[in-house]
């Protein structure tokens, strides 16, 4: 036993120095197990003498318990050592992204249009719709657009050849709810509308909001509350608000409103052009025309109207300053930019002091060129400050700018260009005159009277409270007594010509600075004197005229209609053909002007020219409105003579432009003969204020004396009467006829600001909202938890594109296209997506999932029916690109999963069980991967993969997936209805069943589903296998049956029988066997 301390000391390292479970467990075999090294010496025991055993023995199994104690110990503290380790192994990075599905959105238009709607239902509102195609009464009729008022103009739309047109605003679909409901009505209408333009802040398609509410309370102090209300609510800021005088034909008094700008809180900034204030919609109180056309008394009713354009709202919301980006759908919506030109580095002299380095990157900058400096501390319009810089390393003490930099131009292609004589040195605004302020007015189409000095300084006097003084006019002595005889043949469109001649002028005169400055402040460019003079007083006075070289005229003038095919050379040199309805001024010989249009170039004057026959003539709104448009021109005269010249002013015209002409070119002037046939005059009959209406309409009392020098301060004869005042308007004020055009003029005056905001309208009449029909918010939510982002694209597309995909399917053509690759109503959401997925494939986006909600139109015979769509394009890898899925592993999203999510959106519906997937042909996709879609029987939409020519054609990387819908249809939400839940368990059966491949899975679920009995509650597709141990041609499909009863436990017995059941059936109708 002399070495058994020795051993013990020698097991106990061994078991010290065990690292892992399994070598100490060989350890412990090693010293302790059957044949362990202390093991045998207890065996050997026996070897002793028998006083000798005991105490060996006693030391011996002190020392085994020692170990097996060590040993115990050791393995615990492997064993924590162990979970210790497994415990780090399994440690992982919390800050990693999730893995899983991408989330899309919606549209920021969409959002922006979601909440307007929710902020007006609050308020009381239904939101309405309507057809986007609409007739001309519902756009332009029943909206007060008479056939030749001047306000068509700015509604250049879209036309179709049988003159249906493309809707300009949403205005039309509330004249459909007030023509359908009646008043009480309270409804606002968003939605597409169209007009033929385009640029950074124009889209040939956007979004509208108008609104309307009507009533026999209503007034103008409630619309600027709901008003107000609205823009505090939907940009959720104390937002101040202001109105100010505007016109539109549906409604009277009308107004723009400002709010104060959502970016500098009203401070002033580049966005608000330094005023504090944004345009952001239009409003008035319903014109009673417009109630008139709708069925509605206006003696009873009254009412307002607003629109805005959700787009714009949506940029101001969310900080968007380009409108296409709304229409591009790229994915990243990121803003493009573009490269720089080459840099030039000029040497600068100021005229004193030593040359300057300045960096520019303008083509025309070149030496010897004499240009404006923006020296360092300048300060630009725009809020720019110039400051010494490095410009790609290159110092620069100064700015080089262009007339669009310095606010002199819109445009530019340069820096600005001085003449050789420029002095160097001298501050530019003291060169160009810059101090003297130059107003740049919005004028209303109503109102052609304010487009002159005269007009202007009319207004500023009602405004200020003072009258106006007009230029003094010294008519002198005729000279010679010569006449130039002019007939009238056409008198209803031209009712009055005044006519003078003059002799001896010398057009080749120096026209004086003055003028020629004030001429080019007004945009306008000297010519020569005589052409100058009238284009100076149409600016001062508003009266167009015109004048011909005398030699050049044959016989006399006279005023008629052409005819059809008539041939005319205007001053422009182009020769237009006159239709029957175009008024003209023709000689002996010829035509030799489009009258109120343009002059024509026979009989134009020349520097030549030393005798003139002055024109002043006095022509119809509607003998020349349209006309321009139409022969593609737009010039100063007509735009007068569309909104109405003052049909006095023809004779002082004359007399002004011969005052100015003759100091500047000399000649003398014969006596100024003016033909009219006066029953065809336009008239001025007294129009009724009544007290009440105006209080009613306004909603606040005006004293009387207010009301009448307000009116008076307009220069219209006004008589007081016991509640009312007769009011005679002015000659030159066409757009005063009725008694809310004095209303307006009163309340424009005295100022909006001066009506209080009052809230509330009459309670509205609830209509029913059937819970079939889905909530358009809960229907893009599945797709945009499933990945889409939602597009906006054009109603109209390329027609080529279109046949491709749609061949059998006529299409709606544009009678005046925006472009030749935007002439056709879109049949189908598709072409639209199409494009915007391969423009995203294009910008390497490598996973697109893109979906629209919009009208597609469909020619039914004679008719035309807009069908609301959804629609969506797949294309690209299947999963998001995410750490721990390898690249071969994200795929390319096939028909599966387009199908998956349309099932997702069938199951919100509540009645997934009702649609149907059934195999067909189709032009647009792959013969045998597309399938149309049945809802009870009846088609509701596609899905498939693009046909493979298509892909190729139109070079997409992966095969798109398509899917379209008919939404009302395919997403009728069925009403929910409870239902008895079970208390017993459920039973599942597996089947695995081998059919042939030309079993589609539809036909078997449907075969399984009738053999088995109404206990079947789910019936699952977990598995399809094809490949060894099946015949050739033949499919395995695992099937998971889930069976239920409602009133007991179903039984081994019951399962078996039922199974028994749909075996037998498979067999014989769809020659199955079941697969072990």
């Amino acid at each position: 036993m002399a070495d058994l301390t020795a051993l013990t000391r020698q097991a106990l390292e061994e078991v010290a120095r065990s690292t892992e479970l399994a070598a100490l467990e060989e350890t412990r075999v090693r010293w302790l197990g059957k044949k362990g090294t202390l093991t045998e010496r207890l065996k050997s025991l026996g070897a002793l003498s028998a006083a000798e055993r005991p105490a060996a023995g006693a030391l011996i199994n002190e020392a085994k318990e020692r170990l097996r104690a060590a040993i115990e110990a050791r393995r615990e503290a492997l064993g924590r050592e162990e979970i210790e380790r497994r415990l780090g192994a399994g440690r992982i990075d919390v800050t990693l992204p999730g893995r899983g599905e991408e989330l899309g959105g919606l549209h920021p238009v969409t959002k922006a249009r979601l909440r307007i709607e929710t902020l007006f239902r609050r308020a009381g509102f239904d939101v309405a719709s309507g057809p986007e195609i609409e007739d001309d009464f519902h756009n332009f009729g029943a909206l007060n657009f008479t056939p030749d008022h001047p306000a068509r103009a700015m509604h250049d739309t879209f036309y179709f050849p049988d003159g249906r047109l493309l809707r300009t605003h949403t205005s039309p679909v509330q004249i459909r709810a007030l023509r359908e409901r009646g008043a009480p009505l309270a409804v606002i209408a968003p939605g597409r509308v169209y007009r033929c333009d385009s640029d950074m802040t124009h889209s040939p398609m956007f979004h509208q909001l108008e609104g309307l509410a009507v009533g026999e309370n209503i007034n103008f102090a409630n619309m600027k509350a709901v008003l107000h209300g609205f823009l505090q609510a939907f940009f959720e800021r104390d937002l101040a608000m202001r109105l100010r005088p505007s016109f539109f034909p549906f409604t009277e008094p009308s107004a723009e409103v400002d709010m104060s700008c959502v970016f500098c809180d009203g401070k002033g900034c580049r966005t608000c052009k330094h005023t504090g204030w944004l345009e952001i919609s239009g409003c008035g109180m319903v014109h009673p025309n417009v109630l008139r056309a709708s069925g509605v008394d206006p003696e009873r009713y009254t009412g307002y109207a607003f629109g805005a354009g959700i787009d714009r709202l949506a940029m101001l919301r969310y900080g968007v300053n380009d409108l296409r980006l709304f229409f591009e759908n790229d994915l990243r919506f990121l803003r493009q930019f573009g490269s720089f030109d080459k840099l030039r580095v000029c040497r600068v002299s100021t005229g004193s002091g030593p040359p300057l380095q300045i960096v520019c990157g303008a083509s025309n900058a070149r030496a010897g060129l004499k240009s404006a400096l923006a020296s360092v501390g300048a300060h630009l319009p725009g809020d720019l400050a110039i400051k010494a810089a490095k410009l790609w390393g290159v110092e620069s003490q100064g700015m080089l700018a262009s007339a669009k930099e310095l606010g002199l131009a819109e445009a530019s292609s340069g820096i600005l260009e001085l003449p050789p004589d420029a002095p160097l040195g001298r501050s530019l605004r003291e060169y160009l005159d810059l101090d003297e302020a130059v107003l740049d007015l919005n004028v209303t189409p109503n109102r052609g009277d304010v487009l002159s000095i005269l007009g202007v300084a009319r207004e500023v006097a009602a405004l200020a409270g003072t009258t106006v003084t007009g230029p003094a006019i010294a008519r002198a002595p005729a000279g010679h007594a010569e006449r130039f005889p002019v007939k009238l043949e056409a008198p209803a469109a031209c009712p009055r010509f005044a006519g003078c001649i003059l002799r001896g002028v010398d057009n080749r005169a120096a026209v004086p600075l003055w003028m020629r400055e004030r001429l080019r402040r007004a945009g306008v460019r000297s010519i020569s004197p005589v052409v100058d003079v009238t284009n100076y007083v149409m600016l001062e006075l508003g009266q167009p005229m015109h004048a011909y070289d005398l030699r050049k005229l044959k016989g006399g003038i006279r005023v008629r209609l052409a005819r059809d095919g008539e041939r005319v050379m205007l001053l422009d040199g182009k020769t237009i053909e006159a239709q029957s309805d175009v008024l003209l001024i023709t000689d002996a010989e010829r035509a030799v002007g489009l009258a109120g249009v343009m002059g024509g170039l026979h009989t134009a004057v020349s520097a030549e020219t030393s005798d003139v026959f002055l024109e002043s003539a006095y022509f119809a709104p509607n003998a020349v409105l349209g006309r321009a448009r139409r022969l593609g021109l737009q010039t100063d005269a007509s735009q007068r003579f569309e909104r109405g010249v003052d049909f006095a002013l023809q004779g002082r015209a004359i007399e002004r432009a011969i005052a100015l002409l003759a100091p500047i070119a000399g000649g003398t002037a014969g006596p100024i003969e003016v033909t009219d046939s006066a029953a065809h005059l336009p008239k001025r009959p007294p129009v009724t204020l009544r007290r009440k209406q105006l209080a009613g309409l306004l909603g606040v009392s005006l004293p009387a004396e207010r009301v009448q020098r307000t009116l008076e301060g307009l220069e219209m004869q006004t008589t007081p009467r016991a509640d009312a005042w007769e009011v005679t308007p002015p000659s030159y004020r066409f757009d005063i006829a009725i008694e809310a055009d004095l209303i307006e003029e009163v309340a424009r005056i005295v100022g909006f600001e001066a009506i209080p905001e009052a809230d509330a309208f009459e309670p509205q009449r609830f209509r029913p909202l059937p819970e079939e029909r889905p909530a358009e918010e809960s229907v893009l939510a599945v797709l945009a938890q499933r990945g889409y982002q939602e597009a906006i694209t054009y109603a109209f597309v390329d027609p080529a594109l279109q046949e491709r995909l749609f061949p059998d399917r006529p299409a709606l053509a544009l009678s005046n296209p925006i472009a030749s690759d935007l002439s056709v109503m879109r049949v189908s959401l598709w072409p639209g997506l199409l494009l915007s997925a391969l423009e995203n494939q294009r910008r390497q986006q490598d996973r697109i999932r893109l979906f629209e909600h919009g009208t597609r139109f469909q020619i039914d015979g004679s008719s035309t029916r807009e069908i609301d769509t959804l629609a969506a394009v797949v294309s690209g890898a299947r999963l998001p690109e995410q750490w721990g899925v390898p690249k071969e592993m994200r795929g390319a999203a096939d028909f599966y999963d387009a199908k998956s999510d349309l099932e997702a959106l069938f199951t919100a519906t509540g009645q997934a069980e009702s649609f149907k997937f059934e195999g067909g042909s189709h032009s647009a996709l792959h013969p045998g991967r597309a399938a149309r879609v049945l809802r009870c029987g009846r088609e509701v939409g596609w899905i498939g993969e693009l046909h493979p020519i298509l892909v190729q054609a139109l070079d997409f990387t992966y095969p798109p997936v398509l899917f379209e819908l008919d939404a009302d249809s395919a997403l009728a939400v069925k009403r929910p209805a409870y239902q008895e839940i079970s208390r017993f368990p459920q039973v599942r059966r597996d089947l695995a069943v081998v059919v042939d491949e030309s079993v589609t899975l539809s036909t078997l679920a449907e075969r399984v589903t009738l053999a088995a009995s109404n206990l079947l509650r789910g019936l699952r597709i977990f598995d399809v296998y094809r490949g060894p141990g099946l015949e050739h041609g033949r499919k395995s499909v695992a099937l998971g049956l889930i069976f239920q009863d409602i009133s007991r436990t179903l039984t081994d017995d019951d399962v078996e029988r039922i199974m028994a059941s749909v075996v037998a059936d498979l067999r014989e109708k769809l020659n199955a066997r079941i697969r072990e």
